[in-house]
């Protein structure tokens, strides 16, 4: 079946919720690690969704291997078999060209590092071994036996989260980086430390050896890049390279045809920089990416280098010129707002602070706005107008279906975490953690109110239309609870609740209900009667809510990463989404499931944190 179909299928409602099914999705999961394959025909991509193998020489997606959990690190065995180590702690050795993989116990905390011996026989892997309420207090270095899988050594020196490894050319050596701020060198054989380099003040983040072994480099929390003798520990260059964090060094395969060797370095200022070893002369720049640089690699014969960003892209960099000679898209960053539009289309909110245009059903990607400067926290649509909110504390009005910018309405102290546009689009409505509600004239952009909240606001709706004529009412969420304003005003109008910290507030069509999400629960009200009609509970926070065009279902983004749809007549869970397969871990649980109905109510739009967005219909 295809996605079109589904749309003639008919609309999702309380009698057919139940029977939604996923018919399209968007995005392959942000990325977090990339490796060229030993022959370089093969680049492997790790992502929030698993690993991606593209063609080196086409770019074109060759295979998808499930790993079962997001992979945060993975590595390439002289003789071709990929390693990959992902959320849940999982090690498995890949045979790519088959698909099949063995699985190795690693830490349950998570795998963030991995390195093959030279001669693929040991496997190394970092993470945190113990973990207590108060963070890491014990790095975790484990060395595996390749034939067996099984494990053959437990390092242990580091005081907190290990995220980086690296075996040196002969294979004799271990290096170590963590956030405990040190690099520690140990001999394989014995297992033991036999050097440590401090980094004071600074977190270490990557390390890497030079092909010959002679040095070590190491990027660091701090933005400096700096590498030591290898033997001797001693400081050779320390490198202010980058305005924020170095997330990866790497070193060119070795100087060829009088080229100098050369140090890559990755920063989230969304540069990569290469520098000549050992004097540290800069080399090059590679400028194209819009947000953090999160991995790279060099290709085997040394004259391609490929990044991954967290704006979205994969990018391949001719090194004899220093421009991009090929870019893959589609592993953006997390969703952190959805709206339907008319024609069909859908607007997507990421944490890199753009939107992206998406055609509906396909979901194939129009266009994309740039202009927020941090992540877009909430999306409105009223008409041909597009409007935004985002951490930069701005909210942006743009022109549909092209995306042109057309105001930038400035005033909040803190980010923006809601907005709404009133029924006769002649308000927009801004909630901010600066503890305040601003009204702004459509038209003008002029901020005509100001209303002060006890407490950081994290949504906002406008009753629908032709259910309070004259005056628009507005319905905020917040720290102090859920109040109900005069849209033009600026007046309280009434205190429905304060004894809860309120994350999502949302009106059903007809507005005869108001549902809002605290901790745990969702409680929605009879406006009419002025009393609570009934309470759904999860052992989890809902921090997102839409309802359906017809008002029989409530759709709820929850903290622990499902979507929930509820019978708004009584509170009955119908059926359970999940958007993104597994689970979300509590550091990054700020970016919520969020769901949104297209106006006509056949299709559902699930946004998560992984980077996708998942479109649900019914089928015949």
């Amino acid at each position: 079946a295809t996605a079109q179909s589904a749309i003639e299928r008919g609309i999702i409602s309380a009698a057919t919720a139940s029977q939604v099914q996923e018919i399209e999705h968007y995005g392959k999961g942000w990325t977090t690690c990339l490796a060229f394959s030993p022959d370089g025909t093969r680049l492997a991509v790790g992502s929030m969704l698993g690993v991606y193998l593209y063609d080196a020489l086409t770019q074109e997606e060759i295979r998808f291997l499930p790993t079962g959990s997001s992979v945060w690190s993975l590595a390439f065995s002289p003789d071709g078999t990929l390693a990959t180590g992902n959320w849940e702690g999982w090690i498995q050795l890949w045979d790519v060209r088959r698909g099949e993989k063995r699985q190795l116990p690693g830490y349950a905390g998570g795998v963030f590092g991995l390195a093959f011996s030279p001669d693929g026989t040991r496997l190394a892997a970092v993470s945190c071994a113990q973990r207590t309420e108060a963070g890491c207090t014990s790095g975790g270095v484990g060395l595996w036996d390749v034939a067996t899988g099984q494990r053959i050594g437990q390092l242990v020196g580091h005081t907190d989260w290990v995220v980086g490894v690296a075996f040196s050319p002969d294979g004799r050596t271990l290096a170590t980086a963590s956030q405990d701020g040190r690099v520690l060198l140990w001999d394989v054989s014995t297992g033991k430390a036999r050097q440590t380099l401090e980094v004071p003040g600074a977190q270490v983040r990557s390390v890497a050896f030079s092909p010959d072994g002679d040095l070590l480099a190491a990027g660091l929390s701090d933005g400096t890049v700096r590498w030591w003798e290898a033997a001797t520990g001693k400081v050779v260059q320390v490198l202010t390279a980058h305005r924020l964090e170095v997330n990866q060094v790497a070193f060119s395969p070795g100087a060829d045809h009088g080229s100098p060797l050369l140090l890559a370095s990755a920063g989230d200022d969304g540069l990569v920089r290469l520098w000549e070893v050992p004097g540290g002369l800069p080399h090059l720049t590679l400028q194209g990416h819009t947000w953090a640089v999160s991995a790279i690699a060099f290709s085997p014969d040394g004259r391609t280098l490929a990044s991954a960003s967290w704006d979205g892209t994969l990018r391949g960099w001719d090194l004899s010129s220093g421009r991009a000679k090929w870019r893959i898209g589609q592993h953006t960053l997390s969703v952190t707002g959805l709206a339907f539009a008319q024609p069909p289309l859908l607007a997507m909110g990421l944490a890199d602070g753009t939107i992206r245009l998406l055609d509906v059903p396909s979901l194939r990607e129009r266009s994309v706005l740039y202009g927020h400067t941090g992540a877009v926290r909430a999306l409105a649509i009223s008409g041909e107008t597009l409007v935004s909110a985002g951490d930069d504390r701005t909210v942006r009005l743009w022109k549909l279906p092209g995306g042109t910018l057309q105001k930038v309405l400035r005033g909040h102290t803190a980010e923006v975490t809601g907005v709404a546009v009133s029924p006769d689009r002649l308000w927009i409505a801004s909630g901010s953690k600066d503890g305040t509600i601003r009204l702004w004239e459509m038209a003008t952009g002029r901020e005509a109110q100001k209303i002060y909240v006890s407490g950081e606001v994290y949504d906002l709706a406008f009753l629908p239309d032709g259910t309070n004529p004259g005056s628009p009412l507005l319905a905020s969420a917040s720290e102090a609870g859920v109040h109900l304003w005069d849209g033009v005003s600026g007046r309280l109008v009434e205190e429905i609740r304060r004894d809860v910290i309120a994350q999502a507030v949302a009106f059903s069509p007809d507005g005869g209900l108001l549902a809002w999400g605290s901790s745990g629960q969702i409680e929605i009200w009879d406006m009419a009667a002025g009393q609570v009609l009934r309470t759904m509970l999860r052992p989890a926070n809902p921090l997102e809510l839409a309802f359906s065009p017809d008002g029989t279902v409530l759709a709820s983004g929850w903290q622990d990463g499902l979507t929930v749809l509820g019978e708004t007549r009584t509170g009955m869970e119908l059926a359970s989404l999940v958007g993104f397969p597994y689970g979300i871990p509590l550091e990054v649980a700020i970016f919520r499931p969020v769901p949104a109905f297209s106006p006509d109510g056949t299709l559902l739009a699930i946004g998560s944190w992984d980077g996708t967005v998942r479109l649900w219909g019914l089928y015949r």
